[in-house]
């Protein structure tokens, strides 16, 4: 072969091999960039069945953008018996269950839960999550949450619920022993649930430490639902006892009438005062006695009224008149009396 031909074939192979070597790549994407950040805010429930973990899907990855999609929910648990356990030590996690998305349009943010009944008394848990793409993919864990699981408690006792002006006062037995009858030595913490005509209960504020809780700034004349729930400090819950159900009552009177005045008319004595300003105003009611006679009730007006003629009234004999406001609620709230006047001899 001549010299020429060579070196044209060589550059012939030479320009195959850069066409075929300088197709153009897509940049490889880093992990973080369809990972989830890892869940926060994982709550923890417990009764005297178990415990209800609950937690809200994840928005971003873990470079802060938007997800497209996510696959499950991983469940890791640990467990170990109270005198074993070392919080300093390592933790030794187990998958115990997929939790499923709500589906493609609730999957981002959703609200999901998990609930674990195959618990051990005088054991400790930890529960913590992660969030799965498929595909082996899965984010950092959440931060656990531990607790320790005891024999639940009995139901508090005597339950009461006493009415207040726009509150309620509760008050409660402690238990005295655990649903197994083993007697309760330590202390506990009460949390109040609250129901509002009907509906669901809700768990109210943090836990107490003392039988009692007044439940301030409701409606009056709605009806409300408490049932209350002990649990040991170190861990575990109770039982739920019956509810109890009261109804805030509206038991503030309204101000005295000022500025009571008397005018002699042909149709009477007209009464006169200054309106009294209250938002549930009811109306006036009118007293009067005189020296041979008790104080009595005469007559009564509306809210809108500020006057009264009293056509019984003569200037031969001394009277003496009162008011007093009274307001919407029932039964109706009145307010003290007014100065009194006096009219005749």
């Amino acid at each position: 072969m001549k010299p020429g031909a060579a070196l044209t074939g060589l550059a012939l192979l030479l320009g195959a091999l850069l066409l075929i070597s300088c197709g153009k790549k897509t940049a490889p994407i880093p992990p973080q960039a369809v990972i989830p950040a890892p869940i926060t805010g994982v709550a923890y429930q417990l009764d005297e069945n178990g415990v209800t973990l609950s937690w809200q899907a994840p928005l971003r990855t873990e470079q802060g953008q938007r997800l497209a999609r996510i696959g499950s929910f991983i469940v890791e648990r640990a467990e170990y018996q109270s005198s074993e356990f070392c919080r300093d030590c390592p933790v030794r996690y187990h998958n115990i269950a997929t939790v499923p998305t709500a589906g493609s349009s609730a999957e981002r943010g959703a609200h999901l839960s998990y609930r674990d009944e195959d618990l051990r008394p005088d054991h400790v848990y930890l529960y913590r999550l992660r969030t799965s793409m498929g595909w082996r993919l899965t984010s950092l864990p959440s931060e656990p949450v531990v607790f320790t699981w005891q024999l639940p408690l009995a139901a508090v006792t005597a339950l009461q619920a006493d009415s207040g002006d726009q509150q309620i006062s509760l008050s409660w037995q402690p238990p005295s022993k655990g649903l197994d009858g083993t007697p309760v030595s330590e202390p506990l913490r009460y949390q109040v649930f609250r129901s509002v005509s009907g509906h669901n209960f809700l768990v109210l504020d943090k836990p107490l430490t003392e039988p009692y809780f007044k439940d301030e700034q409701l409606t009056n004349n709605v009806a409300y639902r408490y049932k209350i729930r002990a649990a040991r400090q170190s861990g575990g819950s109770g039982a739920f006892g019956s509810p109890v159900e009261a109804i805030p009552k509206d038991l503030t009177p309204p101000p005295a009438p000022l500025g009571l005045e008397t005018i002699a008319t042909a149709a009477g004595t007209r009464l006169l005062w200054e309106p009294v300003t209250a938002t549930d105003l009811a109306g006036y009611q009118i007293f009067r006695r005189s020296d041979d006679q008790e104080l009595r009730l005469i007559g009564q007006v509306g809210a809108s009224q500020n006057s009264f003629v009293d056509p019984d009234a003569g200037e031969q004999k001394r009277y003496y008149y009162r008011l007093k406001a009274f307001d919407r609620a029932e039964p109706a709230n009145k307010s003290p009396f007014s100065d009194q006047v006096i009219t005749g001899r």
